[in-house]
């Protein structure tokens, strides 16, 4: 019996499950997980801990242990989401986008005709984003395959389902990408996990050197596209998701790829300051960090 098969079965049928529940108990379940891993010494909380004690030093040893297990509360709740937005429709997911902040940027970048790269940090829920932009902007996603057989083809259902293409993180998919973009089109591309050896430049992040993705700033610089960042923040109180617009810093339209690539960086920073305790601190960013060693991650 191919324990990978069964695996992919159990967590998909438990994803769809939750897809049946409402927004709320979906919530209070994931967040109610969270809060008890974070009690633990576990992986998941011990790398969300480590980065939000690099990105924010200023802060007291009390807030960044509160802001941890507000992470893992929120980490919790993502996950829980997931199976809502992997196996609703597209109009119930749409129902849950409450409010639209500075929509406006959008559609002025889309408005110049020259093609729109759309960043996306891993912030609140990128699942149930991609259910909005997409259907206000189908375009382009750049998206690594799951290493879990049998989760490609739910994925690709997923995120397409709102009329968008994904474009596998590959040489061909770049090519998918350019030629989009070449024809005015929109691509979305989740700007803040460290790029392989090749295509990265080591750049701030809250402070904290990182090695950083140079597609973006390629991109801009051979098409001319603009850059806008997209979020999409959970509401308090079970009310639903923020979609959250705003322009690039000015500098990743720089010829210069470290200035460019420093502009990604604060781009991501902005938004992520809005509701830091809504990112994914739990990926470890720092991993190549060459300031920070091998071992930044290495628990006891």
């Amino acid at each position: 019996m191919d324990t990978n098969k069964i695996k992919v079965a159990i967590y998909l049928a438990s994803l769809k499950l939750t897809s049946k529940l409402p927004l709320s108990t979906v919530q209070r379940i994931g967040g109610s997980l969270g809060w008890v891993v974070a009690q633990f010494p576990a992986e998941i909380t011990q790398v969300t801990q480590k980065n939000i004690e690099l990105c924010f030093p200023e802060l007291t040893a009390k807030a960044r242990r509160h802001l941890t297990v507000q992470t893992m509360i929120h980490t919790g709740q993502l996950m829980m989401e997931t199976g809502a937005a992997w196996f609703r429709t597209a109009e119930q997911n749409l129902r849950l986008v409450a409010m639209v902040r500075s929509q406006a940027v959008m559609d002025a970048a889309a408005d110049a005709g020259r093609g729109v790269i759309v960043i996306a940090p891993h912030l609140g829920n990128w699942e149930w984003l991609n259910c909005y932009t997409s259907q206000r902007y189908p375009g382009v996603m750049i998206y690594s395959p799951p290493k879990l057989p049998g989760f490609d083809a739910i994925l690709r259902q997923s995120r397409e389902i709102g009329g968008g293409q994904l474009a596998p993180a590959n040489a061909s998919g770049i090519k998918m990408v350019y030629k989009h973009l070449k024809e005015k089109g929109v691509v979305y591309i989740l700007p803040d996990q460290v790029p392989g050896t090749e295509g990265g430049a080591v750049a701030p992040f809250f402070g904290v050197p990182a090695v950083s993705m140079t597609l973006v700033s390629r991109l801009a610089k051979k098409t001319g596209a603009r850059v806008v960042a997209v979020y999409g923040k959970r509401l308090p109180l079970h009310a639903g998701f923020e979609v959250v617009y705003l322009d690039a810093d000015a500098r990743i339209y720089s010829d210069d790829t470290q200035t460019s690539v420093e502009g990604l960086n604060a781009t991501v920073e902005a938004c992520v300051r809005d509701a830091p305790e809504q990112y994914q601190w739990s990926y470890k960013r720092f991993k190549r960090c060459p300031d920070l060693g091998l071992n930044v991650y290495k628990f006891k």
